[in-house]
């Protein structure tokens, strides 16, 4: 956001050289993170989702917003759903840091532990 602010000023300052730079900066950047965050991360869930729904329409209609609001509060997604979205962010943060994803012993506890101390929300 600031670089593309600072490309703003240089281009109202009509100070051209400087501004392309930037913008060429910002599309590598843009370029790099393509590679980390690939635009169909969430694109496997959001089709098994469609596919598990009764309804699909539900999911996809914007004027149907009770409907999907009780099936989100009444539907249990299978496990196995669930642990596929996870396998996809767990390698999307493995890729970005170059290194294994650390996972908890008891992420119960560190969860309540987090709450607790670092938030107040538990006593």
């Amino acid at each position: 956001y600031s670089t593309a602010k600072k490309v703003q000023t240089f281009a109202n300052k009509k100070e051209f050289d400087k501004a392309i730079t930037l913008m060429i900066e910002m599309s590598e950047n843009y370029e790099t993170l393509i590679k980390y965050f690939p635009e169909n991360s969430k694109e496997g869930f959001r089709q098994a989702l469609l596919s598990f729904a009764p309804d699909s329409d539900v999911l996809i209609n914007k004027n149907r917003m009770d409907e999907r609001y009780r099936f989100a509060s009444d539907t249990v997604l299978p496990a196995q759903m669930m642990l596929d979205v996870s396998k996809t962010y767990v390698e999307l943060a493995e890729t970005i840091t170059g290194a294994r994803l650390a996972l908890s012993d008891s992420p119960r506890d560190d969860i309540i532990s987090v709450l607790s101390t670092t938030f107040g929300l538990i006593n």
